[in-house]
């Protein structure tokens, strides 16, 4: 699941806050799904560090896009300039069973 904020211009602090505390919302609203928080800006150059800072927390993909005038027409290109690494949802690892039946089976006999 994607939480998006699109930014006119140059990226700044007032909508990485906004963004994040949307994707905290729905993340506290449904915790067993993933959400990744999206910025869509014009111009990504500044604070950049800073998402890179929070991605431990938050998992952000970074688009930038740029419109361009073709004769009559306007193109929009968005490239992704930053993604962070996905983060499981607290809870979720997978517990392995070590009881001596898991060891019996990992090993093939029971050794003493």
């Amino acid at each position: 699941m994607y939480v998006v904020e699109v930014q006119l211009g140059r990226m700044d602090p007032s909508h990485i806050v906004r963004l994040i505390e949307y994707w905290n919302v729905e993340q506290t609203r449904n915790p067993s799904s993933q959400y990744k928080a999206v910025l869509v800006s014009e111009d990504i150059s500044r604070y950049l560090n800073v998402i890179q800072l929070l991605q431990h927390s938050v998992p952000f993909i970074i688009i930038q896009m740029v419109a361009t005038q073709m004769d009559d027409s306007v193109s929009l290109f968005f490239t992704k300039v930053f993604e962070s690494a996905t983060i499981e949802p607290q809870g979720s690892e997978q517990k392995d069973d070590v009881s001596e039946d898991w060891w019996i089976k990992k090993v093939g006999t029971k050794q003493v």
